[in-house]
């Protein structure tokens, strides 16, 4: 069902009723409504009072506004993430996880492969937020990011490119250099890049350079 959903095979303000899904993807109801809440939860379908689910549409407002958030949270969380005494093994587990999305960069990229890195990118981000010792900022950062997810596929799947994996390293470098200026700079860079990125896919405008702020990506709607 995801993967219909960002590849366009079921297009936005598609009725989707539990019976005609469970046909399509020869699964009981039951699996399949769960799956519906799953994705309805992800920001990818809306729920209507006993006709189904309706496919939402990502709009340039939604995609601004997702940005902005992160922007106004996640340089933080990285900063305050970087003034704590962190464990070794988190770090080690950072290094692994840009290895293997290293690894699915230098093979052949396809849905799986995009859908794979994109939880890489999830895990990442939301174990920053952990680091910065604010539970409510990992929360906030948790449930913010499962809505972005949507918006990296459908521009990694279009595009078939990922973002330079080596920001995260840098990011991850700074935070275990206790480097707090840094890891906020370099955070906000990373999201600005994704913004702009994001905001050209939806919205068809030309990328700015990285020096030049988020303007296309907060501005733009």
């Amino acid at each position: 069902m995801l993967r219909a959903l960002i590849v366009g095979e079921i297009p936005p303000g598609e009725l989707l009723a539990e019976a005609v899904l469970a046909e399509r993807f020869r699964a009981s109801r039951t699996p399949v409504r769960e799956a519906c809440i799953s994705l309805q939860n992800e920001g990818l379908l809306r729920g209507t009072p006993r006709k189904g689910f309706i496919v939402t549409e990502i709009t340039p407002s939604e995609v601004r506004d997702l940005y902005q958030a992160r922007l106004m949270v996640e340089p933080a969380a990285a900063e305050l993430a970087a003034g704590n005494d962190l464990r070794s093994e988190l770090f080690e587990r950072w290094n692994e996880l840009h290895d293997r999305m290293e690894a699915l960069v230098a093979g052949e990229i396809n849905f799986d492969t995009l859908l794979e890195m994109g939880r890489h990118e999830h895990s990442f981000h939301t174990s920053i937020s952990e680091a910065s010792g604010n539970r409510t900022v990992a929360r906030f950062v948790g449930t913010i990011m499962t809505r972005v997810r949507r918006v990296m596929l459908q521009y990694s799947y279009r595009r078939a490119v990922w973002k330079d994996i080596a920001e995260h390293r840098n990011i991850s470098k700074a935070i275990q250099d206790k480097d707090r200026e840094t890891a906020r700079r370099l955070m906000y860079d990373h999201i600005a890049m994704g913004g702009q990125q994001a905001m050209q896919l939806f919205t068809g405008t030309s990328l700015i350079s990285r020096e030049a702020s988020v303007s296309l990506a907060l501005d733009n709607t």
